[in-house]
Formats: structure tokens, sequence, C-alpha cells
């Protein structure tokens, strides 16, 4: 039996809430990691006062609501995790649990998100220079507004 390294693939977002350009994208990734055994880790975004996502009645969504939507989604086939500062400062600090493997950073090709990681494999190349750092952008098919999913929440 083939043993493979340890792979990863790191999904920062808010995920609030989380709808289906979000499930398309994550799946595309969980089928990448099963391919070779490997694990799927989703960081939500904790925002700060001014950045919280309202619902149409004024609901905050929270980051433990995208959680549990997510898990409903994936069940545990995906390790959701809520970070305490913001997901791309935790997918930079997540080198630090791992000692070898692959670590895809993916994203959606939405706006500039793929620019968030424009320094990550120098910083995984003097921090952690045994784990090859790859980073990937998901074309969506679904054009979908999460604005307007909380406005008709």
């Amino acid at each position: 039996m083939e043993t493979h390294a340890p792979f990863y693939c790191i999904i920062p977002g808010s995920f609030r809430p989380p709808h289906q350009g979000h499930y398309e994208m994550i799946s595309h990734y969980q089928s990448l990691a099963s391919e070779v055994g490997g694990k799927v880790i989703v960081m939500v975004s904790k925002p700060s006062k001014k950045n919280e996502r309202l619902t149409g009645s004024g609901q905050v969504i929270t980051p433990q609501f995208a959680k549990e939507k997510l898990h409903e989604m994936f069940g545990d086939s995906i390790e959701v995790r809520i970070s305490e500062q913001s997901p791309v400062r935790d997918c930079y600090e997540f080198g630090s649990e791992i000692t070898e493997g692959t670590v895809m950073f993916c994203c959606a090709n939405k706006d500039k998100d793929i620019e968030r990681f424009d320094r990550i494999k120098d910083y995984y190349k003097e921090k952690n220079p045994h784990i090859e750092v790859r980073v990937s952008s998901f074309e969506i098919k679904t054009q979908i507004s999460a604005s307007d999913i909380r406005s008709s929440m």
C-alpha cells in the first residue's frame, strides 16, 4: 500500500452564511484531498463588531452558525475551525502545527482573494522549509451573493 506525505487543503473565509458557491469550492478541494488521504480544514473568521454580518431581520450571523451549517453540509469529512484572529493569519501559522507534507491554500476566484496568499510561499520557505506550499483559486460556477442570502434571512 502506497503511503502519502500529509496533504492539507486550507480554506479561509467568513462563510456567513455558507452557500452553494462555498459548497462547490469545498467539495472540489475535498475531492482533491481525498485522492491522497488528505484533509480539508475550513477556517471561519471571527469578525470584529464592525465586520459582523447581519440577516435582513438584523440578527448576527455568528461564526458558530457558519461552523454548524458547514458540518450539516459535509459532516465530519472536513474540519472547521473558528479563527480567533484572522483566518488568513491562521493560514500562515498553520505551518507550526505540522512538520512535513503539502499545504494547499485555497480560495474562490472572486475579488482579489488569491492576493491574500502573495507572500505565503516565502513565509513557509523561511519558517518551515520541509513543507511544500501551493496556492489554488477555484472558479465558482454558481454566481451567488452572500449579501442577497443574508437579506432574505
